[in-house]
This record gives structure tokens, sequence and C-alpha cells, in this order.
């Protein structure tokens, strides 16, 4: 199929606004057959947000005769937004981002880049800030794009082990957890995670920060107190002020650093209240060691995995913000980046734009060389079905001429 006619299937969304005392409105299933026809549109028009859809069964024009549209190829997406993280972190509240929180970015996309990879098999993958405090992972390989809805709803089950809510005892799902240990998935987590643990304790203040401490440190309570029972011990719950004071006034610990201390504190006392029950109870055969282990397991990777919009993820007609939007909040640029370098103070805005203060050409220059990438896999791949298809005729042409 030539591109022009995928394109005139391709969904493209606008969000419009004639003047700032209008609402917005949203002008859906547009389709454009190349980039100049694109260009003028957005010229004349001016859209407020570019959204993106998925590629349909028919072109995008029968839909006025009524006749049944099917989204069938997309990219799978992922989008992450720091706003699930609010109860987490501790530098930024609202709307506000910083390099700091953006770690929980960075270790979510360090998960994600292995588990798409190797559980998976997914190269093709188009990273993009989202403009104001989040990020959406464009991932395009054909094997992708192909996606059922109901293997992107099974993929994104799969990605999705963390329990949010704030009220529950549980931060790993319970069918998660039992196969921590022989899933591949958990192993990839712990050994990407838990580098981290020294950010969420010491950098963000986890247990120590002053508003949101106590809160923390009741969650993770609760989380033991489910460990301790489900291994038959028992456990009584701490008072958090009491604990913080104690750890600063016996070792002597700054206030600000008291977070790790309180995180050990609860590490060491799971391990001997499990130490106890062994002496005392001769039918306890758990290994205490990996108890202990799978506790910090789920302390670690149930604040610091990937939150993921399931909604996003699991809808092949999804509609989802182009890259280069100008973020209608924050103003900044929506562009391509490496989360492992990613550094919001060198996001362009557009008044940087327009002032000249800022070149979005790198970023161009990262798209461009994106899709090369793609279309080099795409001819590839077209040249690989075409040596096997020859050596598969070649055969029983042999066989006919014999």
């Amino acid at each position: 199929m030539g591109d022009e006619e995928r394109l005139l299937k391709r969904e493209i969304s606008f969000i419009l606004q004639f003047n700032e005392h209008d609402s917005e409105f949203c002008t859906r299933y547009l389709t454009y057959r190349n980039a100049n026809i694109f260009r003028q549109t957005l010229i004349t028009s001016i859209p407020f947000r570019i959204d993106i859809g998925a590629e349909f069964n028919l072109h995008l024009k029968n839909r006025e005769a009524k006749i049944a549209l099917t989204p069938k190829r997309r990219e799978y997406i992922i989008d992450i937004d720091m706003n699930d993280y609010d109860g987490i972190r501790t530098c930024c509240v609202g709307k506000k981002l910083c390099n700091s929180c953006w770690k929980f970015m960075e270790a979510a996309y360090k998960v994600l880049r292995e588990v798409l990879y190797e559980v998976f098999g997914f190269q093709k993958i188009l990273w993009v800030f989202s403009g104001r405090r989040g990020m959406h992972a464009w991932i395009c390989d054909h094997e992708a794009m192909d996606l059922e809805s109901m293997e992107r709803k099974s993929i994104t089950n799969f990605l999705n082990v963390t329990v949010n809510n704030d009220k529950s005892d549980r931060l790993v799902t319970p069918e998660s957890l039992a196969k921590y240990r022989s899933v591949r998935l958990f192993q990839m987590c712990e050994k990407i995670l838990l580098p981290y643990e020294s950010f969420l304790f010491e950098e963000q203040n986890f247990l120590g920060h002053e508003k949101r401490g106590q809160g923390n440190f009741e969650r993770i309570q609760s989380v033991l107190k489910r460990h301790c029972k489900e291994s038959g011990a028992d456990y009584f719950d701490e008072d958090y002020l009491r604990v913080k004071h104690q750890i600063i006034n016996n070792q002597s610990v700054d206030p600000k650093n008291v977070s790790p201390r309180m995180f050990q504190y609860m590490i060491n006392k799971y391990h001997q209240i499990l130490v106890n029950k062994q002496e005392n109870d001769k039918n306890f055969t758990e290994n205490v060691e990996e108890l202990v282990r799978k506790f910090k397991f789920e302390i670690i990777v149930g604040f610091l995995y990937p939150k993921i919009d399931s909604a996003v993820s699991s809808h092949t007609n999804h509609l989802l913000k182009a890259p280069f939007n100008i973020h209608s909040s924050s103003l900044l640029l929506s562009v391509p980046v490496d989360p492992e370098n990613f550094d919001i103070k060198q996001i362009p805005s557009l008044q940087d734009i327009i002032d000249g203060k800022a070149s979005i050409l790198q970023y161009n220059n990262n798209i461009r060389m994106f899709v090369n990438r793609l279309q080099e896999t795409s001819q590839k791949n077209k040249l690989e079905k075409t040596n096997l298809s020859e050596q598969l005729i070649k055969p029983n042409s042999q066989k006919v001429n014999a």
C-alpha cells in the first residue's frame, strides 16, 4: 500500500479555538494525502492542539456515506503522567516538574525499554516529552502496529503490576508478587529499580518529608503488617513521630537525612519479627531472608514501577497528542527526548522559539533519523520476505520442470 493511500486512512484530529473567549472544540477524522496539504491546513486553521489517531480499514471520507469504519493499525502507545506520582514525589506539586522528580520517569523508561525489548521484541520506540510533566512512548514496530485491541489490552495488563490505591495494603498485585522470583519481568525490575532506592528515600526524603512523610510511612507500615500476617507473625503499629524522633536522637541523624534510616528500621523490624517467629514456632519453615527481600521488592517496585494509563494503551482508536505540540498550560514544546539525559531547563518554550533563543532543529533531526530507521527496517523486511518467497517458490519450480 502506498504512503498516500495509508495517509488517507489515518486519523488526524484538531482542537480549535477561534478566539480566547470561545470554548475549544474538537474536529475528528481529518485526513491529508501529503505533507504539503497538511502544512497549508495548519497555516490557515492554526489548531490549538493536534492529535493522532488510528489507521482505519477504509478512507475516512467514507464516514459521510455511513460506511462502517474500523480502526485497524496504530502504534502501541504508553502514556505516563507525573500526576500519578503526586502522592510519592516530594520535590514538586501540581503541574510543576523538576529534574529531580523526572527521575521517576527515567526509572519508568529504563524498565519499559528493557521489558518491551526483552519480553516482546519491540525496538522501534520514540520517546516524547509530553510538554508539561509526562512522557509518551510510541512503539512503532510492525508487530506493535498490527496488534488487535485484545492483544493491546493483554500486553497492558501484563505491564500493569502495581496497585494504585492509597488505602490498600498492597503496592504490587497478589498475582505479580506471588511469582516475582520466577518471572523475568520482575527480575529485570529488581535489577533496574533497586539502584533508585537512594533517590526515593534520600533525594525525595520519602519518609522524612514534613507534609508527606507520615502518610508514606503509614502506607509502608500497612504493607509490612500484611506481610507479617501472611507469615503468621504479629505486628503492632508504630507511631510515625516516635520512630522518627527515636532515630534522630539515638543515631544523631540530621532530620533531613532520616528517611533512609526509617526505611531500614522497618526492614530490620520485619527481619526481627520473622527471626522470633522462627525461634518460637517449629512449624515455621519459611526462608527469613527471602521474605524480607520480598517485602523490600514490593516497596521499591510498588513506588517506582511505571504508572501506565491503561486506556491509552489498550484501545486502537485512542487519540494522543502529536509530537511538536505546544502545551497549552506550560507553553513548552512536546519533543522527542532521551529520558536518561533529560533536562527540563533545556526544553524550548514557545516564547524562546519566537525570540530566537531556542531551535527545534535538533528535535527535527531526531524525528528524521527515527523515521529513516523505520523506513530502512520496513525495506529490509520487504526484501527478506521477497527472498523467502523466492526460496519457497524455487524448489516447486524445479519439481514442475522435472
